[in-house]
């Protein structure tokens, strides 16, 4: 929209301040370019994004910015050797660089140039960011209503897993229980190709897994020997060293030969074992005191479906422990 009032620039940045931390997250366009994800920069790492977090925490209207000589060089290697931004050596200037900004109420609308701007530009920008400012906050409230909706879509997920442990008599309703969270996972959009329960039993060398695969509930539990190099015997060394989580990746010969186990050992032909090196399985596990819980994909995950994972895990934990506790007392009861 810039460009079409004759305003053309090098690079437009919309920047958020983060009030918790002293960092700026960027969003660019360079050189017609849109960058395909935010830059999160720490203030400290140069003296322009401090001036910029001045002006701001100032309540400026707008602010030029002008860098040139070793300021200039320096920042120019910074963004070079920082991953998050989506620049080439090509797109950085030489001698001079002038970022215009205009401030609203959560960052900075900014013009980065080599050419100097008339007050008529700034005065433009500054009209911009006001607009902004206004369907920003909307933004933000709409993000903050989705998100308590999506919270309670989590808590009642977590309680259906829940009240499903609590309903549990004896271990081998295990495998049922994995269907469940397999069907929770999915309805809060997060589907998975397997969803596993794994109880470690150190005193037989093996972990009990129960799992429910592409929607199919494996009818028993399996002992899967922690001394199996591929999988198990990472899963049990994180589980040993109590680590929260952990995620395994398999490709080629290793992911062939972990199917091949696993076919042996379910007497099926279930899994496949002639897959090439672009194939892979990836393996998501959170952590409880007992054991763990998986889900399986052949594609990456977001960070957030191994928060939410986490989360299983947590409530799983709880209701498990109680499930054992109970099934010791009974013994007892028997015994007497």
């Amino acid at each position: 929209q810039l460009k079409e009032l004759g305003e053309d620039s090098d690079q437009i940045t919309i920047g958020v301040f983060d009030e918790d931390k002293p960092v700026i997250t960027l969003y660019a366009t360079t050189h017609g370019n849109q960058w395909t994800r935010g830059a999160r920069i720490e203030l400290a790492k140069h003296s322009v994004y401090q001036q910029m977090y001045s002006g701001w925490k100032k309540n400026l209207k707008s602010l030029l910015i002008d860098v040139h000589g070793k300021e200039l060089e320096a920042l120019n290697k910074f963004k070079l050797e920082n991953p998050d931004y989506q620049v080439s050596a090509d797109d950085l200037p030489k001698d001079r660089w002038l970022i215009y900004n205009a401030f609203f109420s959560n960052g900075s609308m900014s013009i980065g140039t080599t050419t100097p701007r008339s007050d008529e530009s700034i005065q433009l920008l500054e009209r911009f960011a006001q607009v902004f400012d206004h369907t920003y906050t909307r933004f933000l409230d709409l993000q903050k209503a989705e998100a308590q909706a999506r919270e309670v879509q989590i808590q009642l997920a977590l309680e259906r897993v829940r009240a499903r442990t609590m309903a549990m008599h004896k271990s081998d309703e295990l495998p049922e229980t994995s269907h469940i969270l397999f069907e929770q996972m999915k309805e809060l959009g997060e589907p998975v190709e397997q969803l596993t329960i794994g109880i470690v039993n150190e005193e037989n060398n093996v972990i009990e897994i129960s799992a429910t695969l592409l929607g199919d509930t494996l009818k028993k539990i399996y002992c899967h020997s922690i001394d199996e190099p591929y999988m198990m015997a990472k899963v049990y060394k994180a589980w040993k060293e109590q680590q929260k989580t952990l995620v395994v990746e398999l490709r080629g010969d290793e992911l062939n030969a972990y199917n091949q186990y696993r076919n042996e050992l379910t007497n099926s032909k279930i899994f496949p074992t002639d897959l090439g090196k672009e194939q892979q399985r990836i393996v998501y596990a959170a952590f409880f005191s007992k054991g763990m819980l998986a889900l399986g994909a052949n594609e990456t995950r977001p960070p957030e479906s191994l928060q939410l994972l986490v989360k299983f895990a947590s409530v799983f934990e709880l209701t498990y422990t109680r499930f054992l506790d109970l099934q010791k007392a009974e013994a007892q009861a028997r015994e007497a």
